[in-house]
């Protein structure tokens, strides 16, 4: 996952769906006479990585924030003081004698007085809630010791509104007390005494309070308490929320990649994740939280054992992702390891790698034994680098990858080819990379609805040549208007899937992105899966990927097929100045429409105009500025009106930031063109459009100094752009012209154990469209199913609509023969299932 993206990215924020074409019928012919390719089983897989509070808060069901009181380098934060009568207390985190050195801050409770045995303490108010069920059980476990001779007990309260749901009393005599040491300034730190108790709420509750408490007077320290349900998936200790965990074992997937996305790396060397940190000696007390890339804490609960455990239960393969030694190329300025440290890189890989498939008798095959698992868990694949790009990552990939090539070359590979799917530094990947270090190159693309819906034939013309890897495409997914995960983008989505499918033999593995989102505390969207602390529901994206998954074929049968759609377009529209990433400033701003009028002469006052996203613009001494660089896709509509042919030039410079600057044109009904100087990381200049597809000029390079002034022209005549930079054309009369945006796709596949075809059809429009499928063959008459997924372009699910949105299955009567004529759906994915010898 990406901390930022490039300008071309800002795309995918804000499209919208495209326009609606009346449905033209639609055929489909099979040739099963012809041997198509095998699927492999990993091709729809899963991506997880902690954002959005997909671990801590989410899957994994620690009901204590910050158990350890490890936040904050150590610290009560998640806690908040919990005096009872009259009771006062100084807390403070401590660090002598701990349980683990590694964790070892710990919370004192210096009670003055404890409000006659009511208590002086903390309480704890779980992640964004904490949510207990009546008739569970949760494992409550806490370490707890007196200071300096304590006469008292403790209290440990699950409570709701003042309502005590379950209490564990801990006597004096039953735990350790140190004794005053004389005149001693510091008293004696005794052993910890470890408590462990099942708890069983009275009730059920989204409000319930975890408190500790010190009953009398003195000195009480606490460490590690923690609340979790024993009703976790397969029963695991330390084990996973059941219900999630449902979810993406209803996706059938192939393989899981973990644990990131740009969380794998960190944004320095102190945040990066190494793999030894979430093992720890085996203990969770041994395992460092760390404040992750998404900005919170991540305790490593869920850590590389619980990963591979969970890629168990799912039945599939694990695919970790390791740092290259390189931190988040998005997070500036990164921080490069020098190249004669890649073997420390390297040598952590060939660890991880004894970790999941070592023999007991090695040290770290040993440590798995240790945690509960002596089998080997067989781990086939290995990602080195996350969304990198460009020299300087992959000098560093072939170092590293070089060394587990020779000490493992059962083990395959994975590469990064950057953030995007096209430009320079995804074309220097491809070019360089061959298997001989790289079987699999990692394609990332978050694009809006009309990208999506090119990318139906993206792989057909890749090499298969056995000299070039094969495709992971890890990241994905369609982002419409507002990033909602609306029925549109998922199918859209299942459009580019056909694809996916059709060309599995260059296509290994895929994963939509991100997985899941918390509904209270998100970062980003659209997510496949939302839920609360109660509950949870798919989106229509999650079941497209449910829909192929459980539908995955043995075999491609090769099939064509014939549909079209027609598109208008206007070449009017609204202009804007346009910032990803930067700060830039513009002035004499000229524009003058195509009959010699002025439409706009004077510097536009920015509190009187539309500004789009959270930019800071400013006017003052003739200069139009815009001063946020975090603003992404923050634009400024130019007050001229919808303009047609026109001439538009004006100055500019960016003053900080990541990229260049933009200029917007065309914009109507939230479709746009715009030119893009400067982009791509502030390497390339293009065109590019949003809420339509056009056939476009390639980029040019080109980068721009800070602080300079640019001479920017820009004609608009009909459907041709001229662009000017300090007088030389960049583009000249390119043609922005909507296309025809394809709205029917196919593909087929025959399942070997069921002994039947299986034809997945998309038809994006909002009218039903006839189909015949020509099996190229004759069928005999039986029982068929047809799987739908069906509904407005706009629905979305939600906590209380779960399934608005969800695959309806029916079986009917072939009637058998070679045809087969139905119709479909408008706004569908549909599956058709029918029984076949081939």
């Amino acid at each position: 996952m990406k901390r930022a993206v490039s300008a071309v990215c800002a795309l995918a924020g804000v499209a919208i769906a495209g326009a609606s074409f009346a449905a033209s019928e639609a055929k489909i012919s099979l040739r099963p006479g012809e041997k198509g390719p095998d699927v492999p089983k990993t091709l729809y897989g899963i991506f997880f990585e902690d954002i959005n509070y997909s671990a801590d808060g989410g899957i994994y069901p620690e009901l204590v924030a910050n158990r350890g009181f490890d936040w904050d380098n150590g610290s009560t934060r998640g806690w908040e003081n919990d005096f009872r009568g009259d009771a006062q207390a100084r807390v403070s985190i401590e660090h002598g004698r701990p349980v683990h050195e590694v964790t070892a801050s710990h919370v004192r409770i210096d009670a003055y007085g404890a409000g006659g045995g009511k208590g002086a303490g903390l309480r704890n108010r779980g992640y964004h809630g904490m949510y207990v069920e009546k008739g569970k059980k949760y494992d409550l476990s806490f370490y707890v010791r007196g200071i300096d001779g304590y006469k008292g007990g403790v209290r440990v309260v699950l409570e709701a509104d003042g309502r005590v749901l379950a209490e564990k009393r801990v006597a004096n005599s039953e735990m350790n007390v140190g004794k005053p040491r004389g005149d001693a300034i510091f008293p004696e730190l005794p052993e910890w005494t470890k408590v462990a108790a099942v708890s069983e709420p009275s009730e059920t509750t989204r409000k319930a309070t975890l408190s500790i408490l010190a009953d009398s007077a003195g000195i009480v320290e606490f460490e590690q308490v923690s609340l979790f349900p024993q009703d976790t998936f397969n029963g695991r200790k330390n084990g996973l929320r059941k219900d999630l965990v449902q979810m993406l074992k209803d996706l059938k997937p192939g393989i899981m990649r973990f644990p990131g996305g740009c969380l794998v790396e960190g944004r320095d060397w102190n945040l990066w994740y190494d793999w030894k940190i979430s093992v720890g000696d085996g203990s969770l007390e041994s395992r460092r939280c760390i404040w992750n890339t998404w900005d919170y804490w991540q305790t490593m609960g869920l850590g590389y054992f619980e990963y591979f455990c969970l890629c168990e239960d799912l039945g599939c393969e694990p695919l970790p992702v390791m740092a290259s030694g390189l931190t988040c190329q998005f997070a500036k300025p990164v921080d490069a390891a020098p190249m004669e440290s890649m073997p420390y890189f390297a040598q952590n890989l060939l660890d991880l790698i004894e970790f999941a498939n070592g023999d007991v008798s090695t040290k770290w095959g040993a440590l798995r034994a240790k945690m509960g698992h002596p089998k080997p868990f067989n781990m086939k694949y290995l990602g080195i680098g996350n969304e990198n790009w460009d020299q300087v990552f992959l000098d560093r990939f072939e170092a590293i990858a070089k060394v587990i090539r020779e000490k493992h070359p059962e083990i395959r590979i994975v590469s990064s080819s950057g953030p995007g799917p096209d430009g320079h530094s995804f074309d220097y990947a491809w070019k360089r990379l061959d298997t001989k270090l790289a079987d699999v190159i990692d394609e990332h693309y978050y694009r809006p609805p009309e990208w999506f819906r090119e990318q139906g034939g993206r792989y057909d013309g890749y090499d298969r040549s056995g000299k070039k890897p094969n495709v992971y495409a890890g990241e994905y997914a369609c982002h419409v208007k507002n990033r909602d995960n609306n029925l549109y983008s998922a199918l859209c989505e299942a459009g580019a899937m056909t694809g996916f499918e059709r060309n599995c033999d260059v296509v290994e593995m895929t994963s939509y992105a991100p997985l899941f989102a918390k509904v209270d505390s998100y970062k980003w969207k659209p997510d496949l899966i939302w839920f609360d602390n109660a509950g949870c529901f798919g989106t229509p994206n999650y079941y497209v990927q449910q829909m192929f998954g459980v539908n995955r074929p043995s075999r491609i049968v090769p099939s064509s097929a014939t549909a079209s759609g027609d598109a208008s377009f206007s070449c009017e529209g609204e202009l804007a100045l346009h910032t990803w990433n930067t700060a830039a400033e513009f002035k004499d701003i000229k524009v003058v429409d195509g009959n010699g009028k002025k439409l706009l002469s004077a510097m536009p006052d920015p509190s009187k105009c539309r500004v789009e996203r959270n930019g800071r613009w400013t006017l003052s001494g003739g200069v139009l500025r815009q001063e946020n660089t975090g603003a992404t896709d923050t634009a400024l509509t130019l007050p001229c009106g919808v303009v047609g042919d026109a001439t538009v030039t004006f100055k500019a410079r960016r003053t900080a930031g990541d990229e260049g600057f933009l200029f917007r044109f065309r914009a109507k009904d939230g479709r746009h063109a715009h030119v893009n100087i400067g982009g791509w990381m502030n390497k390339e200049h293009g065109l590019e459009t949003l809420g339509f597809s056009a056939s476009l000029p390639p980029r040019v390079a080109g980068s721009l100094e800070n602080n300079r002034w640019y001479d920017v022209k820009v004609v608009l005549k009909g459907d041709a752009v001229t662009v000017s930079l300090d007088g030389r054309e960049i583009f000249s009369s390119a043609r922005v012209t909507e296309r025809a945006q394809k709205d029917f796709f196919q593909v087929c596949g025959f399942d070997a154990e069921k002994g039947e075809l299986v034809v997945k059809c998309v038809n994006i429009s909002d009218e039903a469209r006839p189909l015949t499928i020509d099996f190229g063959m004759a069928l005999k008459p039986g029982e068929a199913r047809r799987i739908e997924l069906s509904g407005k372009s706009g629905d979305v699910n939600d906590l209380a609509n779960p399934k608005r949105v969800a695959p309806v299955e029916k079986t009917f009567r072939f009637a058998g023969g070679r045809q087969f004529k139905t119709e479909l759906a408008p706004n569908s994915l549909t599956v058709f299932r029918l029984r076949a010898s081939l």
